[in-house]
């Protein structure tokens, strides 16, 4: 049931007037313009960067854990749920009474199109590829010449733009037909980070190495199963109110009133112009 917050008499010069989530109607006789702050659950923008708002409250599941205290910058933002892109965190891990915590995930980068609500994905550095585990499921392409197989040094490049940090190297068996063979002299040569479980890696050879030459340069991927992982370092969250507090300009004539719910509202000009705030939206 729509009822009055409050009302206002005000002009540009006050400077901005708390709507508290509420519909503003123009109670003037004149058409006036106004600056406001939509309420971020129905009105998409880019996020707050100075003074960001802590996004912890909105952490789901299970935050992983870290071993030191330490903050991890330029966290690219994977949206699950929502049609914002772009945007990029901080994360600090503190230590609280002796114990290593996630206290604080801030953005630094805006983006674009964000609701309230959203949830978001980031993933810190520390995941562990295939840490001491073997990583099957290989599927050669093209052919190797040469009288023996050989171990051959690969390097992995990821295709998810979720795999971040560091790119890990892998020592296979390469056989005379161009399989390879998960075999003893499997080894990982280097750790790399980033991987979540599903991302797929694509490992390349196209150069002459140990002896023998590809005569077609081919290439295999893994799509990494959870018991390929130590650790995913997965953090989903829910962007909280104060996230995105965007101004745009809107035209009310008289009496007419917002279709969305705002923040705050700023009348334009050097006259005083009454200002109704709704708890729900005025009718048409």
């Amino acid at each position: 049931m729509m009822h009055l917050i409050k009302s206002t008499n005000t002009q540009a010069s006050d400077g901005a007037q708390d709507a508290e989530s509420g519909y503003i109607q123009n109670m003037a006789s004149a058409t006036v313009t106004y600056t406001v702050v939509p309420f971020g659950q129905h009105y998409k923008a880019p996020l707050v960067t100075t003074s960001a708002p802590n996004q912890i409250n909105g952490v789901k599941g299970d935050v992983p854990k870290n071993s030191v205290a330490t903050t991890y910058t330029g966290l690219n933002a994977t949206t699950v749920t929502g049609d914002g892109s772009d945007a990029v965190f901080d994360a600090v891990y503190a230590d609280v009474s002796g114990t290593i915590q996630l206290t604080t995930i801030t953005c630094t980068t805006a983006g674009s199109d964000y609701l309230v609500r959203d949830r978001l994905r980031i993933t810190t550095p520390g995941a562990d590829i295939a840490k001491d585990k073997r990583v099957a499921s290989f599927t050669s392409i093209g052919t190797v010449s040469g009288a023996d197989g050989r171990d051959v040094e690969l390097t992995i490049t990821p295709t998810s733009s979720r795999a971040t940090a560091t790119v890990p190297k892998m020592k296979v068996k390469v056989e005379t037909d161009g399989t390879i063979t998960d075999d003893a002299a499997y080894k990982v040569l280097s750790l790399g980070e980033g991987f979540l479980a599903g991302d797929t890696i694509t490992l390349d050879a196209d150069n002459n190495d140990e002896g023998n030459t590809y005569t077609d340069g081919w290439t295999f991927t893994i799509t990494l199963a959870a018991d390929d992982l130590t650790n995913d370092r997965v953090i989903d969250f829910d962007l909280q109110p104060g996230a995105n507090k965007a101004t745009t300009t809107i035209i009310l004539t008289a009496n007419a009133s917002t279709h969305f719910p705002i923040e705050e509202y700023t009348v334009t000009g050097t006259t005083d112009r009454r200002v109704a705030v709704y708890a729900d939206r005025f009718p048409k």
